[in-house]
C-alpha cells in the first residue's frame, strides 16, 4: 500500500501540495503516472487530503490496435485486458446470484416442517441469511430516484446493491443501450436480461460487447484530457487527430513507437 503525499513541480519553487492544493490537471497526471508504474488507484474520497495505491500487481500494458477502413476506425484491445474484464463480469454475476439466494424470502421456497430453504430448481438453498444478519444496503432494499423518458421523476425501492449490476451495467446493441440496471425491473429480471443478451453468448461476442462499452468510455476519457489541456483533438474525437500538449514527450514517443 502506498499513499499520495503531495505533488511537486520541480521546475519552480514549489514546495509540494496535497490533494486539496493541486489542480485537476495535476491530479490526472499523477494518477496516469501511477498506472504506468503498475499502481492500482483506490477511490478518492472528496474530503480527504490524500489517496492510496496498491503496488505489487503487474497491470496489462498491451498496445491498442487501431485500423482505419473506409473512414471508420476499428479498435482491438489486448487479450489479457479483455480476459480480466470478462472475469470481472462473471465475478459480478456470481455475486448477484449468491446475494439473491441469501435474500430469497419467497414463502414457496421454504419448508416449515424441515426448516429448509430451496432454490428455484428444487435444490437446498444453503446460502439463505436471516434478515437480522443481512448487511445494510448490500442485502437490504434501497430507494432509487430516476426520470422516465418523459422527464417525470419516480422513486422506487430496489433490492440491495449486492443484487444489482455495478460493473456491467449494460451493453450497446444495434437497437441501442440494454440496461442491466433498469429501475423498472426487479433484480431477477435484470439478471435474466443480462444472461439473455450477454452471458449466454460466446466469449468472442462478449468481448465485442465489452469493446463497445470501452470505446465510449475511452472517448469520454479523451474528451476530459482535452478539456484539461493535456491533448488536442478535433470536435469529432477522431483518434488520428490527437496531438500531445502537456504529457511527457519521452513516454509519448516510446508508446507511439509500438504502433
Amino acid at each position: 500500500m502506498e499513499t499520495f503525499i503531495n505533488f511537486k513541480d520541480t521546475t519552480t519553487g514549489d514546495k509540494g501540495r496535497d490533494y486539496h492544493g493541486i489542480t485537476d490537471r495535476e491530479d490526472y497526471i499523477a494518477k496516469m503516472t501511477a498506472v504506468f508504474n503498475n499502481r492500482i488507484i483506490f477511490p478518492t474520497v472528496a474530503d480527504k487530503k490524500t489517496y492510496h495505491f496498491i503496488k505489487g500487481i503487474t497491470l496489462p500494458h498491451e498496445p491498442i490496435r487501431f485500423n482505419n477502413n473506409n473512414g471508420q476506425t476499428f479498435v482491438q484491445y489486448g487479450e489479457q485486458a479483455m480476459d480480466y474484464l470478462l472475469g470481472y463480469c462473471y465475478d459480478e454475476l456470481n455475486q448477484i446470484e449468491l446475494c439473491l439466494r441469501q435474500i430469497d424470502d419467497d414463502p414457496n421456497h421454504y419448508n416449515p416442517e424441515t426448516g429448509l430453504h430451496y432454490n428455484d430448481d428444487g435444490t437446498i438453498n444453503n446460502d439463505w441469511i436471516e434478515p437480522s444478519r443481512r448487511i445494510k444496503n448490500f442485502h437490504t432494499p434501497n430507494k432509487y430516484d430516476y426520470k422516465d423518458k418523459d422527464g417525470v421523476k419516480h422513486t422506487v425501492t430496489l433490492e440491495g446493491n449486492g443484487a444489482r449490476f455495478l460493473f456491467l451495467t449494460g451493453i450497446y446493441t444495434n437497437k441501442g443501450f440494454v440496461n442491466f440496471n433498469d429501475p423498472t425491473k426487479s433484480a431477477k429480471e435484470c439478471l435474466q436480461l443480462a444472461k439473455d443478451y450477454f452471458f449466454n453468448t460466446s466469449p468472442e461476442t462478449q468481448k465485442a460487447f465489452l469493446a463497445g462499452v470501452i470505446n465510449r468510455r475511452v472517448k469520454k476519457e479523451l474528451e476530459y484530457a482535452r478539456d484539461l489541456g493535456l491533448i488536442t483533438m478535433n470536435d469529432q474525437g477522431n483518434i488520428w487527430s490527437i496531438r500531445n500538449v502537456l504529457l511527457d514527450d519521452n513516454v509519448v514517443t516510446e508508446r507511439s513507437a509500438r504502433y
